[in-house]
């Protein structure tokens, strides 16, 4: 979309009278080369520098000048950006890192850089041709280490002009938004209520409805995983993470009747894969159900450990994935608090250590204030509409609390066996260095 202020709306280059008198009477003349103002694009609210220049038009048969028009965005200074941003919670302070980025980007480089040709004046104008510049650079440490950047380049040129012939109809009922102009990430949000409720908060359709075949995918992903891990002299080719993570994304989108499909031909039977590849396809699932992180994939993985069907030993392996998910709810913490008071976690003490301490990681990511920035956070306008309010955190107090005594009786425990044995002495050790 092109937009290009030539009335000089919003200037914030202006002293406070000169403001005044603006905002009382609309200036009739724009003569300045350069200004700056805030104005709100797609990309965000932010300050916007602009450069315009005239010369004569190039046409034979016109006389007007036509306007060079140079538009910067200064994303350094913004009021709002539609980022997300996942598991930035787990970033540490760091001293040594490059401090040339302004607090709500500290390592990511943004720059947006429009130029416009455009023929008339301020008040009548057509945009002959329009040339965007992006770049993000994104600098985990500083700019002497390695950095990953992206570039966007579009070009529009106005072919011909002439009457209007016919007028598009507008929408009969259009969507109200309260973004003004800025990016509003719906189907991010959509997305994420997914992730977070599981697929009954969609009575019609989920946000991956359109997406089939779902578990043939998972059977060919499965196969190509199996085929890079099955040499145990070159050990896992390095084709096979990247398959992990396919397979991870598809689990994302599936339905819990999708997930029990998946299990029942891939878990329970091995007609669809060899029967000596059959147990490590059930450990690779159960690995990224965990890694998906979504309400319908923990509580199939929740399930199934209570019915036996994954091993403790696995599970509590398999529930330490769930400390990056990527968007916790209150509704996930609840099924994982109910696997740590189950019978299956009270006979493990392995399994329920796991359990009470990655409850205690998914709280801090839904109630502790971090740098993640989630696409339904876009919508919250109030206190009262935050994920975690006072009483959910009074609540997870007592929880931590459960969780502290459970960690310490599991010290006393391997304390009081690591008298008896060097073995355990050397556990000891190693559950108080995690």
């Amino acid at each position: 979309m092109l937009q290009v202020n030539l009335k000089q709306h919003g200037r914030t280059d202006l002293s406070e009278e000169q403001r005044l008198l603006n905002g009382a009477q609309e200036p009739t003349k724009y003569d300045d080369d350069f200004f700056t103002c805030q104005e709100r694009t797609l990309e965000g609210d932010c300050e916007t520098f602009y450069t315009v220049t005239k010369q004569p038009s190039n046409k034979w048969n016109t006389k007007e000048n036509v306007m060079n028009v140079t538009k910067t965005i200064n994303f350094e200074k913004c009021r709002q950006r539609p980022d997300i941003r996942y598991n930035k919670r787990f970033g540490e302070q760091c001293n040594t890192c490059d401090r040339k980025f302004a607090n709500e980007e500290k390592t990511t480089e943004s720059s947006t850089v429009a130029r416009f040709n455009i023929t008339g004046t301020p008040e009548s104008f057509v945009i002959e041709s329009a040339v965007v510049e992006s770049q993000y650079i994104f600098t985990p440490v500083n700019e002497q280490m390695n950095v990953v950047a992206t570039y966007v380049n579009q070009t529009l040129v106005l072919v011909k002009s002439g009457p209007i012939v016919t007028r598009v109809q507008e929408p009969s009922n259009p969507i109200p938004s309260d973004s003004q102009m800025i990016y509003t990430p719906d189907w991010d949000i959509a997305k994420e209520r997914f992730f977070m409720d599981g697929d009954h908060e969609f009575l019609a359709s989920s946000p991956y409805g359109d997406v089939k075949n779902k578990v043939e995918m998972v059977e060919q992903i499965l196969r190509r995983l199996v085929r890079f891990m099955a040499d145990e002299q070159q050990g896992v080719e390095e084709e096979a993470p990247r398959q992990l993570a396919r397979l991870v994304k598809v689990l994302r989108m599936c339905t819990e009747q999708e997930l029990e499909k998946i299990h029942h031909d891939f878990f329970d039977r091995a007609e669809k894969i060899e029967t000596e590849h059959h147990q490590k396809v059930k450990d690779i699932l159960a690995d990224a159900m965990a890694l998906a992180g979504t309400k319908n994939t923990i509580k199939h993985l929740v399930e199934k450990t209570k019915e036996r069907k994954v091993h403790p030993v696995k599970a509590a392996i398999a529930l330490k994935a769930l400390v990056n998910t990527r968007v916790v709810s209150e509704k996930q913490i609840e099924m994982v608090m109910e696997l740590c008071k189950h019978q299956v976690s009270q006979r493990s003490p392995i399994l329920r250590q796991s359990c009470y301490l990655t409850v205690g990681s998914m709280i801090n990511a839904l109630c502790a204030d971090n740098e993640d920035k989630l696409a339904h956070e876009f919508k919250i306008t109030t206190h009262s509409q935050k994920f975690c309010p006072l009483a959910l955190k009074q609540k997870y107090v007592k929880v931590r609390a459960v969780c502290s005594f459970s960690f310490f009786f599991l010290l006393s425990f391997f304390f009081f066996l690591s008298l008896f044995s060097p073995f355990h002495c050397r556990v000891v050790r190693q559950v108080i260095d995690k």
